[in-house]
């Protein structure tokens, strides 16, 4: 079976801080990414990859849609 979420995130920084932590890996590490597994394609097709602290998560996803300073559109998946 497969569901399908939708989540947005208001971040109160400004929006070049938000674009740039994302395209950095800054971001994933709120969500609890270990500093040392993550991976970043940062374009539009772009993968990402990150395990989780201590949890036995590994987190992964596209990028779809990147246009400088505007919501970064990707996926979220999860693999337990």
């Amino acid at each position: 079976m497969t569901y399908q979420v939708k989540a947005e995130k208001v971040i109160g920084r400004s929006v070049d801080d938000v674009f740039q932590a994302i395209k950095a890996g800054r971001l994933f590490m709120n969500c609890g990414a270990y500093s040392g597994t993550i991976e970043i394609d940062f374009r539009v097709g772009g993968k990402y990859h990150f395990e989780n602290k201590g949890m036995q998560k590994t987190n992964f996803g596209e990028f779809l849609e990147i246009i400088p300073n505007k919501p970064v559109v990707f996926t979220w998946c999860q693999d337990f």
